[in-house]
């Protein structure tokens, strides 16, 4: 009986293997577990995939359950193959810790997420891969550690030297405090953008990003006049040009549809029409995707996409709906028993950075 090279295996089966087959036949033997740790092989799987069309569409949402800050918050991850969802991890939660305890997520890239938690005045972060449950404390500076409850947190992809960087710019600070993977410091940049801020325009951004793009972190202000993003290549906040005639409304939720900028606008709170509106870069400009008519929704802050599908999540009065545009179908993802509050697209992949190691989430 003939056997398969071994380099064949791993070169033309095992790097065309999803990341969950993957991960349950790293028990088969020493030499398939090690590829989970190598290198080469999860880069060359990651490049592999992110090549073809994904059979799969996931989104990793963070549920604050209702009852206060000392309920626990639960991480998981949503398929669009199946609407399933799979519970990954549950952060841990003290309670003995004051009320104003929170974990959040600022961002997905690439398989990697990065976490913040938010406790009695001081943060922290982390970046943490769910699927091999591998993760990487961020320690800050002192002076950076406390009093950061008012700040502006993202997290992006330098594409062009494979850098993941977590960034803070505190208050009305005139300067950005940036983190580098690749170097494990912080470094302190003046802001440079082109946008007309004052001292108190920070307090006019959500804390974190409405979305992530292309490992390129997104807010809008709470009165919708500006969306503005932080490009990690450049280190620049910059402002979208708007060509449109019609201004933007406060209205609208910025998601990721097809890798690329989109919104979500409204018209009212009580009978929606949601329209969908993808946004061209280089021209400036809105172009209307699609609409979905009658739409009654309990917060907007839920809305969010598939990134590859193109299909709405969004909670009305009693439940977590999904709206295919390409079925003009309304499906019922789960019930109102939890509130969603944050969701980014998710993209399952190997990928380790310097300096992780097996999950130990914190408080």
């Amino acid at each position: 009986m003939s056997t398969l090279p071994q380099e064949i295996i791993i070169e033309e089966i095992l790097k065309r293997l999803p990341v969950e087959s993957l991960v349950k036949l790293q028990v088969v033997c020493k030499l398939w577990n090690s590829l989970l740790h190598d290198p080469c092989f999860t880069r060359s799987h990651f490049q592999q995939s992110i090549s073809q069309k994904p059979e799969n569409d996931y989104l990793i949402i963070n549920d604050h359950k209702y009852g206060g800050g000392r309920c626990p918050n639960v991480l998981s991850i949503l398929s669009r193959n199946n609407f399933s969802e799979t519970c990954i991890d549950k952060v841990p939660y003290s309670a003995s810790e004051s009320s104003n305890n929170d974990i959040n997520l600022i961002g997905s890239i690439n398989g990697l997420v990065c976490l913040n938690c938010f406790s009695n005045y001081r943060r922290r972060f982390m970046i943490w891969n769910p699927m091999i449950h591998r993760s990487k404390k961020i320690l800050l500076p002192k002076y950076y550690g406390r009093a950061l409850q008012n700040c502006v947190c993202g997290f992006g992809w330098d594409s062009i030297t494979n850098d993941y960087k977590v960034m803070i710019k505190p208050g009305d600070s005139v300067e950005v405090a940036l983190y580098s993977c690749k170097t494990d410091c912080w470094s302190y940049k003046p802001v440079d953008c082109d946008v007309s801020w004052s001292k108190y325009d920070i307090f006019q951004f959500p804390q974190f990003p409405s979305v992530v793009v292309k490992g390129i972190p997104y807010w809008k202000y709470y009165d919708g006049t500006k969306i503005v993003n932080f490009d990690v290549t450049t280190n620049r906040f910059r402002s979208l040009v708007n060509n449109n005639t019609d201004p933007m409304g406060p209205y609208y939720n910025l998601v990721n549809i097809y890798d690329a900028l989109a919104r979500i606008m409204y018209s009212n709170f009580t009978n929606m029409l949601l329209y969908v509106d993808l946004y061209d870069e280089n021209r400036g400009v809105w172009s209307k995707m699609y609409e979905i008519k009658n739409v009654v929704t309990r917060s907007i802050k839920t809305l969010m996409c598939f990134k590859y599908g193109g299909e709405t999540v969004y909670a009305d009065r009693e439940n977590v709906n999904c709206y295919d545009p390409k079925s003009d179908e309304i499906k019922v993802l789960v019930d109102c028993k939890k509130e969603y509050t944050q969701g980014f697209s998710y993209t399952p992949s190997l990928l380790s950075l310097d300096g992780m190691s097996s999950t130990s989430l914190w408080i």
